[in-house]
C-alpha cells in the first residue's frame, strides 16, 4: 500500500519528511536490554531540520511473550512557532509478542510524559496503542507493517483522540547489525495539521 493510499482519508495537503534513526544496543545481563538512539527529522518537504531525538531506553524480558521497559528523551525540537526549543519526555511500555511459523504480531501499550517548558500546557501526556506485524519467512528481509494509535490523557481522566501513524517498510537482520526501511503516514485529528509523509532509514547496532 502506498504513502498516497495510506493518506486518502486525511486532508489533501501533505509535509513530506525524512526520518533518520542510527543506534545502538547492549545487553548488560540476562534479559535486560539497553538501547540509546539519536532520531534526527526533516520537515517541509525534507528542506529544514526539525528535530533531534536522543534516547535511552531499557527493557526487561519477562516471558518470551512479555516484555516492560521505559526511557528518557531528550527533545530539541521545533514548537508551533518554528522555533527549536529543548523538551524531555519520560517513557513507560509494556510489549506483548505473539509467534507463528510465519508471522510475528507485536503489541505495545506506552505511556509518555512530556515536559514543554516554554509551552503554556508545561506537561503533557500521551496514551500510545501500537501492533505491528512482520513475515520472517524471507531469510535476512523481514517486511512488516503497522498501525498506531495516540491519544491526549487530559487530567488522567479523559481519552482524547490525537492522530494516527500507519508504516509499511522492511528490516534486514544480520548478525549484529539491522537496517529498518520504512514509509509512513501521520494522519492528525486536527484538520488544521498537515499529514505526514515520512520515509524513514535507520540502523541499529548490537555490541
Amino acid at each position: 500500500m502506498s504513502l498516497l493510499a495510506l493518506a486518502c482519508v486525511a486532508p489533501a495537503y501533505a509535509d513530506s519528511q525524512l526520518w533518520l534513526e542510527p543506534g545502538v544496543g547492549v545487553a548488560p545481563v540476562r534479559r535486560v536490554d539497553v538501547d540509546l538512539t539519536g532520531q534526527v527529522r526533516f520537515d517541509q518537504d525534507v528542506t529544514r531540520f526539525s528535530a533531534f531525538l536522543p534516547e535511552l531506553t531499557a527493557r526487561y524480558r519477562i516471558e518470551r511473550w512479555l516484555r516492560v521497559g521505559g526511557g528518557y528523551r531528550l527533545e530539541y525540537e521545533r514548537d508551533a512557532y518554528g522555533q527549536l526549543v529543548i523538551r524531555d519526555r519520560l517513557s513507560a511500555d509494556a510489549r506483548i509478542r505473539v509467534d507463528s511459523a510465519r508471522i510475528r504480531v507485536d503489541y505495545r501499550l506506552m505511556v509518555a510524559e512530556q515536559r514543554r517548558p516554554m509551552s503554556n500546557n508545561v506537561f503533557r501526556t500521551v496514551l500510545r496503542n501500537r501492533v505491528d506485524v512482520s513475515y520472517r519467512r524471507l531469510g535476512l528481509w523481514r517486511p512488516f507493517g503497522g498501525v498506531e494509535v495516540f491519544y491526549m490523557l487530559d487530567d488522567l481522566d479523559k481519552l482524547e483522540y490525537d492522530r494516527t501513524r500507519l508504516t509499511a517498510g522492511t528490516t534486514y537482520k544480520a548478525k549484529d547489525f539491522d537496517i529498518d526501511m520504512f514509509v509512513r503516514a501521520e494522519i492528525h485529528a486536527d484538520p488544521d495539521e498537515p499529514t505526514y509523509a515520512i520515509l524513514g532509514l535507520g540502523y541499529h547496532y548490537q555490541l
